[in-house]
């Protein structure tokens, strides 16, 4: 006998934080056996946001029962049966600060879903329902929700029951070497194959009509080509000579078939060697163990070469990576590219190793996150975990315990040294790690320690096998960083700062400050090159992202991107719109349209009121801060009528299916926030940073935004009347006048105007 179940709470955070609802259900593996479920009064107001996603109001809440009361028939209910959840340690978090001693087994549906299937973009509840036709109605209401985890924890372990018998064997053989709450049900199973499906029919490969243009350019080129990129470089690997090599995105290299010649760097491949070094440990982790069991699933789904990028591993899970990759530290099994064909690599593998693919011309697909993705390979950044991670792959002898200790120190003192000397910014406080800070008795202190790693590091050597070199080497790696960090001799090409990161670590870094000499080392191996982007040309030829990227000036830009002729620019000269007229804008357009924002307080606003406002209409509100983006696309794809996506800048860049737009509405003009290490690292080498580097980022911004707006009779609303009050916004109107005359409108006429749009 198994309990599921799940809480509606106030926030996140058990110790500040209320619970509203709990929600449970007892059954075996046959189904259902009993359930329990009651409102709780919090003794607080909501806040409006667990409202909206919940629909429990405080008048629900009224005369329901405080914790305290029935804590007792939680207790009873519960007893001692394993507990079943969709994250389930976030509920078991709030019943153990709510007084409830839990010593049950907790079996998470989230982790076991991400085990049985590897490779899925999401794993919500919401979408693991949908993708596996569960009868999930009532999202976000406790007793539908564990109702839903009991459904899927018994579809995935229907699923365990469908692996071959030899692989089930082996998974049942080390689950003995760790004493997971799931061993109970996972070693009572017997494999049971499913009836033989029929091979599913693959897909014809994608082509472009882009495609030959772009090989047929003889010279070095730049193209100005809007996503998606995906058909695009299928088509390229498939039609370019051997002479050429296609650099690609992470997520668009995992898209291209395995049977073209295509490799990324070592790190992101099995190997099966140092796989099965691990499986023969005497004891395993439950980490360990769940890694274990989800690639040996993937193994079995996937042709080798296994590409670490293509598996969904959790935090935990990631860790154990550096155990069974194939690291060339190690000497292990990378794969070996073809000479005799084009060959496709990710962003970073080219950057890793510009010269290894010994090719002529290179093809660079998606420039911009290809110069994100080189700033920080170009980087240097360390926190303790990272920092001392090789060394807790050694043997523990007293010289990798002594340095571990020393390095736990050295970041202690790292703390103290941000704590005194942070720059007390709101938002990102750092220290930025220049002269003045560098002359005091602290940072000097700070020197001796690492200095002493250094000179306690020679002792390694004593413990130099073919076990242990791979991780000395990576030591040595984390060494050399931490020096490049603290040196004087590179002040001037990088800044260098100490800052928290989102689990509020110390982490110290070191970004550089240009990007053209890093982008001039990869492009001159090769004897032409053809760079491709949303946006190169921001009506001045391209002499911003030239200089920017250091392209030659004289690369020639073609313009390969398919003009929208109806579509429709309008700009609101009001200083702000009152929210119930953007309301009533909303409630007039046809179809799918989509809010983008600066940043995420704005779209808890606007989520709240514009939900409040259109709460009788037929639209459906899909907020950013509901769930991941992958989870936001789905529901919005899944919608056949009309949707309002609510999302950031950079989620947006990630949505590909543009024909499904009406309408874009612009809260702000796209500027990237000035804490971004991006913007702070490359601003140092303007003497204006605003104008010179924000302003063009944000006018690219707006462009790429523009562009994306494909479907016929589409409008884009900006709502900011900066872009045409503003002096230095002056060039974006004159960008935007290139792709279409804006009509600049008060909220009267915007209303008016925006109700015209054809419902398409």
């Amino acid at each position: 006998m198994f309990i599921s179940l799940d809480l509606e709470t106030t926030g996140f955070d058990p110790q500040t934080d209320k619970i509203i609802e709990f929600g449970a259900v007892k059954f075996d593996l046959n189904g259902e056996k009993e359930r329990l479920s009651f409102l709780i009064d919090p003794g607080t107001k909501l806040p409006d946001i667990i409202t909206h996603i919940t629909k429990i109001k405080d008048e629900d809440l009224q005369g329901a029962p405080k914790i305290t009361e029935v804590l007792p028939k939680i207790k009873e209910f519960i007893g001692d049966l394993p507990i079943i959840g969709h994250n389930i340690q976030f509920d078991t978090g709030f019943l153990i600060q709510n007084g409830i001693d839990l010593i049950n087994p907790e079996i998470d549906t989230f982790e076991l879903a991400g085990i049985i299937f590897p490779s899925l973009q999401s794993y919500s509840l919401e979408v693991l329902s949908h993708t596996l036709n569960l009868n999930h109605e009532e999202k976000h209401r406790a007793l539908d929700d564990a109702i839903a985890a009991m459904e899927l924890f018994l579809k995935l372990t229907k699923e365990f029951t469908h692996l071959k018998a030899p692989l089930l064997q082996e998974i049942q053989n080390l689950c003995q070497k760790c004493n997971w709450p799931y061993n109970e049900v996972l070693l009572n199973l017997k494999s049971s194959p499913q009836a033989q499906k029929a091979p599913k029919e693959t897909p014809p490969l994608p082509t472009s009509p882009h495609t030959n243009t772009i090989l047929e350019e003889e010279s070095s080129s730049l193209f100005e080509l809007n996503p998606p990129y995906t058909p695009l470089s299928i088509d390229i690997a498939q039609k370019a000579d051997q002479k050429t090599v296609i650099c690609v995105p992470a997520q668009i290299f995992k898209e291209i078939p395995n049977q073209t010649n295509k490799l990324d760097t070592a790190n992101n491949y099995l190997s099966p060697s140092r796989l099965n070094h691990l499986k023969e440990q005497k004891a395993l982790t439950q980490p360990e163990l769940t890694t274990l069991i989800k690639i040996m699933i993937w193994q079995e789904q996937t042709p080798a070469p296994h590409h670490l990028r293509s598996i969904h591993l959790n935090h935990e899970e990631r860790k154990i990576i550096p155990k069974i990759n194939a690291d060339p530290n190690f000497n292990t099994e990378a794969p070996t590219p073809k000479k005799d064909q084009a060959l496709t690599i990710t962003h970073q593998q080219l950057i890793k190793e510009p010269t290894a693919s010994q090719k002529e011309n290179l093809i660079i697909l998606d420039l911009s996150q290809f110069a994100q993705s080189l700033f920080y390979e170009k980087s240097h950044q360390l926190s303790l975990d990272y920092f001392i991670e090789p060394l807790s792959l050694l043997p523990k002898t007293a010289i990798t315990e002594s340095l571990i200790s020393k390095s736990t120190i050295l970041f202690a003192l790292l703390g103290l040294f941000y704590d005194k000397y942070n720059d007390r910014d709101a938002y990102s406080p750092r220290v930025y790690l220049k002269t003045a800070e560098l002359q005091n008795k602290e940072w000097q202190d700070l020197l001796a320690s690492f200095e002493n790693l250094v000179e306690l590091s020679h002792q390694l050597k004593e413990i130099i096998n073919d076990k242990t070199l791979g991780y000395l080497k990576q030591w040595k790696e984390r060494l050399n960083s931490l020096k490049a960090i603290t040196s004087t001799e590179t002040d001037e090409q990088y800044l260098k700062l100490i800052e928290k990161d989102f689990l509020d670590n110390i982490t110290i870094k070191a970004h550089p400050i240009s990007l053209a000499p890093l982008m001039q080392e990869i492009l001159t191996p090769f004897k032409s090159y053809k760079i491709i982007d949303e946006v190169l040309d921001l009506s001045d030829n391209g002499d911003f992202s030239k200089n920017l990227y250091g392209i030659d000036i004289f690369t020639p830009i073609k313009d390969l991107t398919e003009k929208n002729e109806s579509l429709e620019i309008l700009i609101s000269n009001d200083f702000e719109i009152p929210i119930q007229s953007l309301a009533e804008l909303i409630k007039d357009l046809p179809g799918h349209s989509v809010f983008v924002f600066n940043s995420k307080q704005q779209i808890q606003i606007f989520t709240l009121k514009l939900s409040k406002l259109l709460k009788d209409e037929d639209i459906e509100i899909i907020s950013q801060l509901t769930g991941s983006p992958n989870k936001m696309f789905d529901k919005f794809r899944q919608n056949s009528s009309r949707a309002l996506l609510l999302l950031t800048q950079p989620s947006f860049r990630k949505f590909e299916d543009l024909h499904e737009i009406s309408t874009v509405i612009l809260h702000k003009i796209p500027f990237d926030p000035p804490s971004s290490n991006f913007i702070s690292a490359l601003s140092q080498q303007y003497r204006n940073a605003f104008e010179g580097l924000q302003v063009p980022l944000a006018a690219s911004s707006l462009k790429r935004l523009i562009k994306r707006i494909s479907k016929q009779n589409s409008q884009l609303i900006i709502l900011d009347n900066r872009i045409q009050n503003k002096s230095y916004c002056k060039p974006m109107l004159e960008l935007i006048n290139t792709i279409a005359t804006p009509k600049i409108l008060n909220t009267a006429s915007l209303l008016k105007m925006s109700s015209q749009l054809p419902n398409n």
